[in-house]
């Protein structure tokens, strides 16, 4: 599945690439050859214009010559109009219209004659100043002084060539870029893949962690049933322990499935929590409270050091359940005649709950995944109780609260779990 995933990432981001990059090189080779033929336009008329000085004068009244006209040579504009005749294949010649004689200005790549002095009266007798004669393959522009008309006249094969050799151009930069698209599609395929990767490993692993932990009730639920159809005619108080049983089970099972579909709710695409100014205090106190006295049952050193009018704005609920996960873990997790402290303060505008327990320590390398669900960072973990999915819940809801959970382990301080909002006034939200 993945796989089919990569190679659709891949074929997508080629696919709009490679359309992209089509349409504007598309774009280059409509505007270059738009350019091409108006500086083709543009070099003819700047070759008809009147080259100035006495050959003005000379033009207008010796303009027929058995020679071609020599351009004068010193000037760089004479050098510059030599290079654009010779680079363009361009003729230029003189033609009068009522005698029809011809004087070539430059060396002529049509054959002179008939066909010379046909392209000469077409020119002369076409309505534009710039066109072109399609049949004869060339564009015209000309410059009439009186019967005495100044032609230039270009291949359109030039323009031809000049498209040919671009389009080459164009068509390497474009496969060369489709190879450089593709490498870097293979890249952000495998990133963008990665998250979906973790995301499916993280899927099965839920799945069968819910599986294991689904397992055993539904093992006991199943022999404690077999054992009371076995022994139908016995008293029905002698088959207690085995009905209590079968309730356990059935109550650890529902309360599986009441916190994975919590779980579910809070990871849900656009969920939203209701949020007001709550007391932080009083729930942080009330769940200490309440869970002082299974502390006290294994001998838990228990200290408290809660603030007062601490107020953050969330849901009083969650911030309950948030406590009562926190401390619940580490009442579970420290030995007996252990400590742990609880406490809530402010620091900096954000309130911080924090309970650690001295005794248990967490392995450095298993803290990032300690509000994963399901989490066992020692498999002797999992005799403590539960499912696993106390902190992975509370982890949600803090991050739906807009809040901060962190934990922290050394054989030094114990573990500490640390949760921070902002603060807010009494009265605000």
């Amino acid at each position: 599945m993945l796989a089919a995933y990569r190679k659709r990432f891949i074929l997508s981001n080629m696919l709009l690439a490679g359309s992209a990059l089509f349409f504007m090189l598309l774009a280059v080779f409509v505007y270059s050859g738009y350019r091409n033929k108006e500086d083709l336009k543009a070099t003819m008329a700047q070759l008809t214009e009147p080259i100035g000085g006495m050959r003005t004068e000379e033009e207008r009244f010796f303009p027929f010559r058995e020679e071609p006209w020599p351009l004068p040579p010193g000037p760089e504009e004479e050098a510059e109009r030599e290079k654009k005749i010779y680079e363009k294949n361009l003729s230029i010649f003189f033609y009068h219209m009522d005698t029809g004689e011809l004087s070539l200005l430059s060396k002529s790549f049509i054959q002179e004659g008939e066909s010379l002095q046909k392209i000469a009266r077409e020119i002369a007798a076409a309505p534009e100043a710039y066109g072109a004669l399609s049949e004869e393959g060339l564009y015209y522009y000309r410059r009439k002084t009186g019967p005495v008309v100044k032609i230039a006249v270009a291949d359109i094969g030039f323009l031809r060539v000049a498209s040919i050799r671009l389009s080459g151009m164009l068509v390497l930069i474009f496969l060369c870029a489709m190879l450089v698209f593709y490498a870097i599609s293979r890249r952000l395929a495998s990133v963008a893949v990665r998250p979906l990767e973790a995301a499916f490993a993280m899927e099965k692993q839920f799945v069968a962690d819910a599986s294991h932990d689904l397992k055993t009730p539904v093992a006991v639920v199943l022999a404690n049933m077999g054992i009371l159809r076995g022994n139908e005619n016995v008293c029905v108080r002698e088959l207690m322990q085995w009905v209590d049983g079968t309730k356990a089970a059935a109550e650890a099972m529902q309360s599986l499935i009441e916190e994975m579909l919590l779980l579910s709710d809070l990871e849900a695409v656009g969920a939203k929590t209701e949020m007001e100014t709550v007391s932080f205090s009083n729930a942080v106190e009330q769940i200490a409270l309440f869970l002082e006295s299974v502390a006290y049952e294994k001998k838990i050193t228990y200290e408290t050091a809660i603030a007062e009018d601490v107020y953050v704005r969330g849901n009083v609920e969650y911030l309950k359940r948030i406590a009562q996960a926190l401390i619940e873990n580490a009442v579970k997790y420290e030995p007996s005649g252990g400590k742990i402290t609880i406490s809530l303060s402010v620091v900096r505008k954000h309130a911080a709950l924090v309970v650690n327990n001295r005794s248990a320590v967490i392995p450095r390398e298993d803290l990032p995944y300690v509000f994963e669900r399901f989490y066992r960072a020692d498999p002797s973990r999992a005799k403590g109780g539960g499912h696993g999915l106390g902190l992975a819940i509370a982890k949600r809801m803090t991050d739906c609260m807009n809040g901060r959970m962190e934990a922290d382990s050394s054989a030094q301080e114990g573990t500490s779990f640390r949760v921070t909002f902002q603060t807010v006034g009494k009265q605000e939200g």
